[in-house]
């Protein structure tokens, strides 16, 4: 995925405080990795990161300016807008042929100069211009003005210019819940057995990449790659769901077409499905009758039901005190922010040897532990705001941790408020299968209505994609956090990005099994026939 860089102006009262406040805004927001203020305008904030919503980001500054008393009689002259990326599209190469590394040098120049032409001087075209486009398409992606964008879109050699609006990445026991195996047995009318397996049947997977080392690659065991396939393989299966059919790791795929598509990870709003091209089979996320169910002693005796993946644990039976994370609040934090173990907001001296309860929303679940964790604080009961309602999602948390949903907070607060010594405990999770009701639709799966063609219905169909278990790469901690030092094989994941794999091997079974089917036949097979 390409990285972003957005330069978000924000003329407010100029002090450390405000600009600080901005900065914890934005940095909560989902792709971004980083946030700092201008260098040379300090009412500048400079956001790196891949995947953002350029109209996310300020929509968020504008509603959280709103609710800052000392910005109030400022609001009227409050200005937020983005220089964005943009992708310009010049066409295939003029000659046709592969070009060479001299040859992509001198393509990566003429854009420089083109840009140029635009923005005044070379100099300013190469700081601007992030990304050149020098093998098989022609063009480039920089960061520019909406009015610079229209300028260049209008001339003769380029094709097309676009916002660089970056993707957003939408098991062990799936199979098992969807009917293709019963206690480590395939039965004979499973599809596995009908369809071989997916023998010698090729999926494609576009995503932002793989980690080969991992035995879920491994290639032990499988026949020779498909003598159709003339490109290069990367043998295996992730999650492990595509059987033996042969998962490949490449651009894209001109053959026997048939499209799954992640429906995105933007619910619960509505109207914020992607992928809704009718052809398209496009996938939600719902749960699997799966749980890590992580349990939460209070001291009136009353036992709450929450999820975690904790590799921590409290000492067993021992009771902690338990407070709200706005009580443990920083003197110069905001309750609001407190409550949301935002980073800075907890104070060492009141959460030490504590149990902090943290809001769900703004900054990512497992940084709500990490601070906690900094702050001293001996466990953490993270608490769905209203719109999360009842999904819970099992996280690797850096320290005795439980997920629980709103109705649950809403009652572990009441608890806290009515006694002067509030005290709990947190058991660590296991293992449940069979748990019931499954499947229900993840709060995070995004939703309808299609915006482009409303009588389109998308998304199409649902799959497992809440706390998928699936291999994972050694190159960063389970919690995809700077903080997170720990290295694991396999991780828990949620998100549409897993539950569109497990379309993809069905609709690779269906293929083998009817080789003559068309995709239309294949999505349509796949719709009529889930339960």
């Amino acid at each position: 995925m390409t990285k972003q860089k957005l330069v978000i102006k924000v003329s407010m009262d100029g002090s450390d405080k405000t600009r600080s406040k901005a900065l914890r805004i934005v940095v909560g927001i989902y792709g971004v990795q980083s946030a700092a203020v201008g260098e040379k305008d300090k009412n500048e904030l400079e956001v790196i990161g891949e995947g953002i919503d350029p109209v996310k980001v300020t929509t968020s500054l504008r509603k959280r300016l709103a609710k800052w008393p000392f910005l109030t009689c400022l609001l009227p002259n409050t200005m937020v807008y983005a220089e964005l990326s943009y992708v310009v599209y010049l066409g295939a190469h003029s000659d046709g042929q592969e070009l060479t590394s001299i040859d992509q040098n001198l393509v990566s120049d003429s854009h420089y100069d083109f840009l140029g032409s635009f923005l005044g001087s070379r100099e300013f075209a190469q700081d601007a211009i992030f990304y050149s486009y020098t093998r098989n398409i022609n063009g480039f992606a920089a960061t520019i003005e909406d009015e610079v964008a229209a300028q260049i879109a209008k001339h003769p050699k380029v094709v097309s210019v676009f916002l660089n609006t970056g993707k957003k990445l939408h098991t062990t026991h799936s199979w098992s819940f969807l009917g293709l195996e019963q206690n480590g047995v395939v039965p004979s009318n499973s599809i596995w057995k009908k369809a071989r397996y997916g023998e010698d049947i090729i999926i494609g997977n576009l995503d932002t990449g793989v980690w080969p080392e991992s035995k879920s690659f491994s290639d032990e065991g499988l026949g020779p790659i498909p003598s159709k396939w003339k490109g290069i393989c990367q043998n295996g299966s992730d999650p492990g769901f595509t059987a033996i059919a042969f998962q490949l790791a490449l651009p894209c795929c001109k053959a026997w077409d048939c499209r799954d598509c992640s429906a995105g990870n933007s619910g619960p709003d509505e109207a914020t499905v992607s992928n809704l091209a009718p052809w398209q089979i496009t996938v939600g996320a719902s749960t699997q009758d799966r749980e890590f169910p992580s349990y939460v002693t209070l001291g009136n005796n009353i036992i709450y039901k929450g999820e975690s993946l904790s590799a921590m644990a409290l000492p067993k039976n021992k009771f902690f005190p338990i407070i709200s994370a706005a009580d443990a609040r920083t003197a110069n934090a905001s309750v609001e922010d407190a409550l949301l173990c935002e980073a800075g907001t907890l104070d060492p001296k009141k959460a030490k040897g504590k149990i902090l309860v943290c809001l769900r929303g703004v900054n990512a679940r497992v940084d709500k532990g990490e601070q906690a964790s900094l702050a001293g604080a001996v466990g953490m009961v993270l608490a769905n705001d209203k719109d999360s309602g009842n999904e819970i999602l099992a996280d690797p948390h850096v320290l005795p941790a439980s997920h629980v949903n709103y109705t649950i907070g809403v009652a572990i607060f009441a608890y806290i408020n009515s006694t002067k010594s509030p005290i709990a405990h947190i058991t660590p999770p296991i293992t449940q299968i069979g748990t019931k009701p499954a499947p229900f639709m993840a709060a995070f799966s995004s939703k309808g209505p299609n915006t482009i063609a409303p009588d389109i219905l998308k998304p199409d169909i649902t799959a497992p994609g809440v706390s998928i278990i699936a291999a994972y790469t050694e190159a960063e901690g389970p919690t995809n956090e700077d903080f997170d030092t720990r290295r694991v094989l396999f991780n828990s994941i949620s998100g549409t990005s897993m539950s569109c794999p497990h379309v993809s091997g069905v609709a690779g079974l269906l293929r083998t099994l009817y080789p003559n089917w068309s995709p239309a036949a294949i999505k349509s097979a796949i719709m009529t026939s889930g339960e």
